[in-house]
Order: structure tokens, then C-alpha cells, then sequence
């Protein structure tokens, strides 16, 4: 299983996805670049983009995920202050 973690390239506007993988970005920069804030945490230069939170593209990003097989979402800002959560979450 691959993981991907998602950025925006702060100059294009674009979705940036880092592979976690040995050969690709180390983890722990991917993660501080997918959850850098202008003003609370600060921008992460991965290669020649300079890079910020992945939430600025999209709300789940999951659509970058639409070729694989299998894809596990995170969402840590799911809306869990309605009382029917469990079913939305179910019905996944």
C-alpha cells in the first residue's frame, strides 16, 4: 500500500502529492508541508515549490485518488457535531 500526503503548490495554486515511500519525500516533511498555515506554521520548500495545506485545494482531496484500487480517506475535520454521524460514516 502506498502513501500519498497532499500539499498545494503555493505559486501554481495546484494539488502536490508526496510519496512516503523510501525514494520519495521523507514522511515527517511531507506531513509538515500538507499542514503548513500562512501565519501558524510556516511554508515547506520541497524541491522548488514552496508548499502549504493540502485543505487549500479541497476539503478531502479525494478525487486524486480516483485510479486506485483502494484508497483510505482521512478527514480530521469531519463534521462530527451532528447527532447522525456514525450512519454518514457507515454508509461509507
Amino acid at each position: 500500500m502506498r502513501l500519498l500526503i497532499v500539499g498545494v503548490d503555493v505559486e501554481a495554486g495546484d494539488p502536490a502529492m508526496w510519496d512516503a515511500r523510501p525514494a520519495g519525500v521523507p514522511l515527517t516533511v511531507a506531513t509538515v508541508a500538507s499542514c503548513a498555515v500562512t501565519g501558524f506554521y510556516p511554508l515547506i520548500r520541497i524541491g522548488t515549490r514552496r508548499c502549504i495545506d493540502g485543505g487549500n485545494a479541497g476539503a478531502s482531496n479525494a478525487g486524486l485518488a480516483a485510479s486506485a484500487d483502494m484508497t483510505v480517506l482521512v478527514d480530521p475535520l469531519m463534521n462530527t457535531s451532528r447527532s447522525d454521524t456514525e450512519a454518514d460514516v457507515k454508509s461509507y
